[in-house]
């Protein structure tokens, strides 16, 4: 039987985000060890969880939606971290500093 299934396409984007930014991560390894850091980031896992999607592999949906619970729940932490904090934070590009960010003091003029 071939029989052809039809993937939804918010399945699609999802995996093609997930591949992306697997890309994404891979580069910034890579340019860490061109200036000899060693810089481990999960998010390479994106290159094999974006085509396990597509094959519509039950462990890669379980590790996407781990991926996704983790992020879900780990950015509005730091972002509440960070503009709950006094400090400046620098910006940096795949671990260089390109400058400085102006602190937004939200919480503290509330007190």
């Amino acid at each position: 039987m071939n029989e052809e299934r039809r993937l939804p396409a918010s399945l699609k984007a999802v995996a093609i985000l997930f591949i992306i930014g697997g890309i994404f991560c891979a580069i910034e390894v890579i340019v860490s060890l061109t200036l000899g850091r060693i810089n481990i980031n999960l998010g390479v896992l994106g290159l094999f969880i974006g085509p396990g999607l597509l094959a519509l592999r039950s462990g890669w949906r379980t590790c996407a939606l781990v991926f996704i619970w983790i992020a879900l729940i780990s950015v509005p932490l730091v972002l509440l971290v960070m503009l709950s904090s006094s400090g400046s934070p620098d910006l940096n590009v795949f671990g260089q500093r390109v400058g400085h960010a102006n602190h937004i003091s939200l919480f503290h003029d509330m007190i």
